[in-house]
């Protein structure tokens, strides 16, 4: 026996009480048909369960009172519109404005709100609570709230209007909020040069709406000439054919890289940009060249999630990893 048997026995037998087996210490009706093997057990303890109900009563004070176990459509009508103020043989439910945004907030409206609970009530749904689920509903939405990481805005309507429908601008994801302003969700810095790209001339705006520029690059000093210096003698023949061998052997291995993967071509920012946002739309894979700080290229397979900011987020070998765009020498999508 286990030593805390007396704790394993009192719980057997609480458990038993709960599922009826058991009453007062003593078998039941349920007990006994389970002691001899017999099938009518689970009829029996149905019999004992009362149905679900699918009434409401809908009072004046905004409560809703439900005489039993809601069936499952009316217990998720009230889990989303209404709290639940007490439970026992009867659970009382109130109406209030934050349960009612809850239920706006999943796509419900008043009206369809209002059929549901006169569809479940005893009797019509109370003045108030109508008025309460039509004053919510009459606020509900008037403002929104949403990201963005950069917004175009133009004094010509018309112009927005052609930006939108650019067959090169769709990896921006633009999107018209109002007649003369447009947002997208990459960087500001990433938007004008996309746009200037694709014929533009777009100014890049502060936050106080003073018209700024982008950074420069840094400015390298014109090289000097340098007097020519003469090697002799020429280098030996030994040397020269093993710099050939050397060429060659580099040669097919950039035509047929060892790891499987294609040749990447060298691509500017902009389409590298480009590719990148397609293979995370479709959720394909990406063949990628990348420099390291020491200037090495190393083909990657990257698995890209989202592109802005002038990075790239995704993963590689199942690891979440981030390049910086100007790092990436080229793009090319598996499959």
């Amino acid at each position: 026996m286990p030593r805390d048997v007396e704790a394993v026995v009192a719980g057997l037998l609480r458990e038993g009480e709960v599922l009826g087996v058991t009453g007062r210490h003593a078998l039941g009706t349920v007990g006994r048909a389970l002691l001899e093997g017999s099938d009518r057990a689970a009829g029996t303890l149905a019999d004992l369960v009362p149905d679900p109900v699918d009434r409401l009563l809908l009072q004046a004070d905004l409560t809703a009172i439900v005489p039993g176990a809601p069936v499952p459509e009316l217990a998720a009508l009230l889990r989303r519109s209404a709290v639940l103020e007490s439970r026992g043989g009867a659970g009382v439910h109130r109406f209030t404005e934050q349960s009612l945004r809850g239920a706006l907030d999943s796509g419900w409206t008043a009206d369809d709100l209002l059929e549901s609970l006169a569809r479940f009530s005893a009797t019509e749904v109370p003045q108030p609570l109508d008025y309460l689920v039509r004053d919510v509903a009459r606020r509900h939405g008037q403002l929104r709230s949403g990201s963005a990481g950069s917004y175009l805005r133009g004094d010509d309507p018309t112009h927005l209007e052609a930006l939108l429908a650019h067959r090169d601008l769709g990896h921006l994801q633009l999107r018209q909020i109002a007649p003369t302003v447009l947002i997208s969700p990459v960087g500001p810095a990433v938007l004008v040069e996309a746009l200037r790209e694709a014929g533009q001339s777009p100014a890049l705006e502060s936050s106080g709406g003073v018209v700024s520029t982008l950074p420069t690059a840094s400015r390298v000093p014109p090289r000097r000439d340098r007097p020519v210096t003469e090697v002799q003698p020429d280098p030996a023949p030994i040397v020269l054919s093993r710099l050939r061998e050397g060429e060659h052997v580099a040669e097919r291995q950039r035509a047929r890289p060892g790891d499987g993967s294609p040749v990447i071509p060298a691509l500017d920012p902009a389409s590298i940009s480009a590719l990148l946002r397609e293979a995370a739309a479709d959720g394909l894979p990406a063949w990628i060249g990348i420099t390291d700080s020491v200037g090495a290229t190393k083909r990657v397979l990257f698995h890209p999630v989202a592109v802005d900011g002038g990075r790239v987020v995704g993963e590689v070998d199942a690891r979440p990893q981030v390049y910086s765009l100007h790092r990436i020498t080229g793009v090319v999508v598996d499959g």
